[in-house]
C-alpha cells in the first residue's frame, strides 16, 4: 500500500524546524508553491532546534563608590538596565536614591527598575546586624524568596541581553542578598550564568553545570 501525507517542510511545529529530507538526493524537498505530497518510503525528517541566546544576568554594589565611578562602570560595562532590590531605593550617598539615580542613569543610556518585592525583609536585616548570622539570613531570606517568584521570572525575562544588572548596596556580593538572588535564578534554571561586577577586585562569573557553553 503506497502511504503518502502532506506537510509544509519547513513550517515550525512547537518551536522545531521540521524539514523532509529525501534519502535518494539528500537535499532538501522544498516545493515550489503550496503542499506537496511525498511518499513515506523515501522520505525522513530533519528537526532543528532553534539556539536560544545564553541569559546572562550582573550583579553590582555601590558601596564606596561615586555616582560618578558607579556610572563609569555601568557604561564600560554595557549595562543598558539596572535592577534596584533594594526594600526602600533610598540612600545617604549622593546620587543613590530611586529618582536620582534613575536620572543619573539615563545620561549613560540605561533606564532603572525597581522591585520591591525582592528586597530584604528590615526584620531579618535587624537581625543580622545584631547577630553577624550570615547563614541564619540567607536561609530566611531564601524563604521570602521564593514568594516572589513572579520578580524572579521578570529578572529572567530581561536577562536575554547580557546588559541587565542587579543592584544593592554592598560591594562585595558574598554579603549581599543579591548573591542569593542570582544563585536562585541559576537554580532554577531562570538564567544560564550570573556575573558579580567588582571593578576594584576583578569580575567574578558562575554558570550552571547544565548550561551549555
Amino acid at each position: 500500500m503506497d502511504f503518502r501525507f502532506a506537510i509544509d517542510p519547513f513550517e515550525l511545529h512547537d518551536g522545531l524546524e521540521i524539514g523532509i529530507l529525501s534519502k535518494r538526493t539528500s537535499k532538501a524537498a522544498r516545493p515550489t508553491s503550496g503542499t506537496q505530497s511525498y511518499d513515506l518510503s523515501t522520505c525522513h525528517f530533519a528537526y532543528h532546534h532553534p539556539v536560544r541566546a545564553r541569559r546572562i544576568i550582573l550583579t553590582i554594589g555601590y558601596e564606596g563608590a561615586t555616582i560618578e565611578s558607579f556610572l563609569e562602570t555601568v557604561a564600560s560595562a554595557g549595562i543598558t538596565e539596572v535592577i534596584d532590590v533594594r526594600q526602600f531605593p533610598i540612600s545617604r550617598k549622593r546620587g543613590f536614591s530611586k529618582k536620582a539615580l534613575a536620572s543619573a542613569l539615563e545620561t549613560v543610556g540605561a533606564s532603572y527598575r525597581h522591585l520591591v518585592g525582592l528586597g530584604s525583609p528590615k526584620t531579618i536585616r535587624d537581625e543580622l546586624r545584631q547577630r553577624g548570622d550570615w547563614p541564619a539570613f540567607a536561609r530566611q531570606y531564601l524563604q521570602h524568596l521564593r514568594a516572589a517568584q513572579a520578580d524572579l521570572t521578570e529578572i529572567a525575562n530581561r536577562s536575554s541581553s547580557g546588559k541587565a544588572a542587579i543592584l544593592c548596596f554592598e560591594a562585595d556580593f558574598h554579603v549581599c542578598h543579591r548573591s542569593i538572588i542570582a544563585n536562585e535564578l541559576l537554580e532554577q534554571h531562570l538564567v544560564d550564568e550570573v556575573v558579580h561586577l567588582r571593578p576594584s577586585e576583578g569580575h567574578e562569573t558562575f554558570r550552571r553545570a547544565d548550561a551549555a557553553d
